[in-house]
């Protein structure tokens, strides 16, 4: 059985898989928010499990922005809770930033939207999924 048509994955691999470099990060895909539903996450669980061999996916969302809620956790405090939104894509994604300082939150909190480098983790048993913010710029 064929996840995707020919038509599909050239679609794909034109518009999304190509690898776009940063200092620290490789992104695998550039997707906006809306991209993300359970087919998406299904396929992205098949890669399981991840480790030092089969690292998480990367990826790049563009244009994105919160709402100025954030909240700190961890038993330092150290992390943040963020709620990021995007045009076209009203729910908002429940994001962490690890070990950023409120600080540096205060530094980029003053810009409306943002580019971020993340990851995905699913809970399949809780039908629940956020993002782990890797890197943030500002963009406007």
């Amino acid at each position: 059985m064929l996840l995707f048509s020919k038509k599909k994955i050239k679609k794909l691999a034109k518009k999304k898989i190509k690898k776009k470099y940063y200092p620290k990060f490789i992104i695998d895909v550039e997707i906006n928010f809306s991209d993300i539903n359970l087919k998406f996450l299904k396929i992205l669980n098949r890669f399981e499990p991840f480790g030092k061999e089969n690292k998480k996916p990367i990826f790049l969302s563009k244009k994105v922005f919160h709402n100025g809620f954030y909240k700190k956790i961890g038993k330092n405090k150290s992390h943040l809770m963020l709620k990021f939104f995007q045009e076209n894509y009203n729910n908002g994604i429940i994001s962490f930033f690890f070990n950023i300082s409120l600080e540096n939150y205060n530094n980029i909190k003053n810009y409306k939207y943002y580019n971020i480098i993340y990851n995905i983790d699913y809970f399949f048993n809780k039908n629940y999924f956020s993002i782990n913010i890797l890197d943030i710029k500002n963009i406007l």
